[in-house]
């Protein structure tokens, strides 16, 4: 064999190994929950509070565990057929609040519902501003000792919040669920 004239052919040819058959896994998350859902329901209804719910709940589940919703509940911009997640806390508003529907940018911004200082843990009072671990201990230890909060500003009442502090939460917080 000769390459052009008659002369011997120079030439290199270049060998791939691939495999004949690739395996291509390809792993989806499945949205599985074991076990109970821990959920946090505040206000405008009629028993805000902390409540386990069977996995795959609803929110409309988690207001009728909290024995429904009150008359001046606005629940237009709720929606009420969403899946609930473990740990979440559900916010009804009254009518005149403007209800910050789930998965909005507002959320992600922190210009979240208000905080219910009747039915908040800790951690949560400790997400306001002006509000650190202290004085978000300071507000339920207050709230266990003396009952529910009637107005916001009772909030001034809480050893270390004064007018000041006040001033920077009071359009944050809520005082829903009391009598």
């Amino acid at each position: 064999m000769g390459g052009a004239g008659g002369r011997p052919g120079r030439g290199a040819f270049l060998v791939l190994n691939r495999p004949q058959n690739p395996a291509i896994t390809i792993v989806l998350p499945t949205p599985t929950v074991a076990g109970p859902l821990r959920v946090q329901v505040t206000g405008a209804v009629s028993s805000p509070g902390l409540y386990t719910l069977e996995a795959g709940s609803r929110a409309e589940d988690l207001v009728r565990a909290a024995q429904g919703a009150l008359p001046e509940a606005n629940l237009s911009g709720v929606n009420l057929a969403r899946r609930l997640a473990d740990g979440e806390h559900l916010y009804i508003p009254r009518a005149g609040e403007t209800p910050v529907p789930s998965g909005s940018p507002l959320l992600a911004q922190g210009a979240s519902q208000p905080v219910n200082i009747n039915v908040a843990s800790a951690l949560e009072l400790a997400s306001l501003p002006g509000i650190g671990p202290a004085k978000a201990q300071a507000i339920v230890d207050y709230r266990q000792q003396n009952g529910l909060f009637q107005r916001p500003d009772e909030l001034m009442k809480v050893p270390g919040i004064g007018p000041a502090t006040y001033q920077g939460l009071k359009d944050r917080v809520t005082a829903g669920g009391a009598p």
